[in-house]
């Protein structure tokens, strides 16, 4: 069951925080940055800021077509264009 809290600020607050600090550490963006940055899309979708998680959306599928032979990341690629509006 997926839990809404609806507490939007304090959410997106913590996947910028996710996202500088995974890009801190690591040197190339992989899965795990993209999924930060497709899960902080969603939550603006659902604020209705679709022009700004559009944006991470894409920022998602560019990062995960870099290794598109892996199936997972082919995967995630659909769904971050399902996600798009």
């Amino acid at each position: 069951m997926k839990w809404k809290l609806y507490k939007y600020k304090f959410a997106d607050s913590l996947f910028i925080e996710a996202i500088e600090q995974y890009q801190a550490i690591k040197d190339t963006p992989d899965r795990h940055i993209a999924i930060f940055y497709s899960n902080f899309a969603e939550s603006l979708s659902e604020q209705a800021e679709f022009r700004y998680s559009n944006q991470f959306y894409k920022t998602a599928i560019t990062i995960l077509q870099k290794d598109s032979l892996d199936e997972e990341n082919r995967i995630y690629v659909i769904e971050n264009y399902h996600n798009l509006i």
